[in-house]
């Protein structure tokens, strides 16, 4: 028997009670505790020279330890019951080449379980907290069974990347980044001996992620610029949610606001015959304008899909891409709405297309009153206004509107037929055919004769 041993080392203090019996086998009932251990007066023990080595220059942080065993230790098929805690706080490293890490603590329970067996031993991270200058990280994490490990792990991080961006490998060819990224992240499974499909499949399934990215500024070498994005990104069973997501293109002067995103795999990875993918909303706005897409596919091996798609554009929003000789000023706008779906083989798309955009493909265009000052007058128009719809190899134009050169032209309604399959799939025994209503002001042949350059000429007598 063994009535309250303490050991007293500097600050360190090592308290032992309990019982031990030895006979054929050794049984204990123990109970241990180790209070006081200080780091920054353990590491002065350490061999000379082998911190710097290491890179580094300050250790801190106070440990206790506290544990029960109770059992038969030379048992070969249990354990004997074992009840542990670490406890750390006050943590600090600091390093030569990386941040100072600090306000470091650590709690973990491990125990041998009900069992006393391999299968029943678990450790328990119930906090364990860093901070740095600028960033911090608290994880949760629970595991059991050595023979099939299982875990259940929780993480909440926040990261400066001005405090990351020296450690990001050089040949990504980030020249420049600033903003903040904030990370929680909740998981659960178990390992099964190897990496495979399936265990990257439970991993995708059991996984929960809400990812928050704050005022992002990304400069690459020879690659778009992103500045000021602003992400709102959620993850659950194989399923993205995007909101409230903003971001500016400097390169191009544009700023995407209001961008989101909803989409879903079903029926895991490991079998894409199976796969499933639903993009059930993709939404983006430019000033005035905005793009919708929805779409669903199948069977990965050879897709079968389906998609819709909205564009309403104002284009002024985009004027700036047109160069600077073309035009004086472009206004107006257009909507576009398309419908399509089919069955796509990988090996034969570019044999497809065209049979997938005349069959499967319906589409409608209207003109909202555009109007293009160009430089070249001649082809400078007003009020373009009117719809065009596509469907089954068949062009309608319904109520087109446009002024020309002070002409005005009506198209009531006309009907082109047959047009895409001789002139896209090279059909030449079909027959074009076009039905059409259409109208022009009163023609004055003095509006023509401005169209006609003047010209110089001289008479020989």
């Amino acid at each position: 028997t063994i009535n309250d041993v303490t050991l007293t080392l500097d600050d360190i203090i090592i308290a032992i009670s309990g019982s031990a019996k030895i006979a054929d086998s050794v049984y204990t009932d123990l109970h241990a505790t180790c209070s006081g251990i200080n780091f920054a007066d353990v590491v002065k023990f350490a061999p000379d020279g082998i911190l710097d080595e290491v890179g580094v220059k300050r250790v801190e942080g106070k440990l206790n330890f506290s544990a029960d065993i109770k059992g038969n230790i030379t048992d070969t098929t249990h354990y004997p019951h074992i009840e542990a805690n670490i406890d750390l706080k006050k943590g600090l490293v600091e390093t030569a080449e990386y941040p100072l890490v600090k306000n470091i603590k650590l709690n973990v329970d491990a125990t041998t379980g009900n069992l006393d067996t391999d299968e029943s031993i678990s450790l328990t991270i119930n906090n364990f907290h860093f901070e740095t200058p600028q960033s911090s990280g608290t994880i949760k994490l629970t595991g059991c069974n050595i023979n099939r490990p299982h875990y259940n792990v929780d993480g909440l991080f926040h990261a400066s990347m001005s405090e990351v961006a020296p450690f990001i490998p050089a040949d990504l060819g980030i020249s420049q980044i600033a903003g903040s990224a904030d990370l929680s992240l909740k998981s659960k499974g178990f390992y099964a001996g190897s990496v495979n499909d399936a265990f990257i499949d439970r991993i995708l399934r059991n996984t929960l992620a809400s990812l928050k990215l704050n005022q992002l500024c990304v400069a690459m070498d020879s690659v778009i610029t992103i500045d000021n994005l602003n992400l709102n990104l959620d993850y659950a069973n194989y399923g993205v949610n995007i909101k409230n997501t903003n971001v500016n293109l400097p390169d191009y002067d544009l700023q995407l606001k209001n961008i989101g995103l909803a989409a879903k795999v079903s029926n895991g990875i490991s079998d894409f015959s199976k796969t499933k993918i639903d993009l059930n909303k993709l939404h983006a706005e430019v000033e005035d304008s905005k793009i919708d897409l929805t779409a669903n596919v199948s069977n990965l091996n050879q897709p079968n899909y389906q998609a819709t798609l909205g564009l309403d554009v104002n284009i002024g929003n985009f004027q700036h891409f047109l160069p600077d000789s073309l035009a004086h000023s472009i206004s107006g706008g257009f909507a576009v709405d398309v419908k399509s779906h089919g069955i796509v083989n990988p090996d034969s798309i570019k044999s497809q297309i065209f049979d997938i955009v005349i069959n499967n493909t319906e589409a409608g265009i209207q003109f909202n009153n555009i109007s293009a000052d160009m430089y070249n007058s001649y082809i400078s128009f007003n009020n373009l206004a009117g719809n065009i719809n596509i469907a089954n190899d068949s062009i309608c134009v319904d109520k087109v509107n446009i002024d020309w050169q002070g002409l005005k032209l009506h198209l009531d309604s006309t009907l082109v037929q047959n047009a895409l399959k001789i002139f896209l799939l090279d059909q030449t025994d079909n027959k074009l055919q076009v039905l059409t209503k259409t109208s022009l002001d009163e023609f004055d042949y003095a509006w023509l004769d401005r169209l006609i350059p003047p010209t110089n000429s001289t008479t020989n007598d």
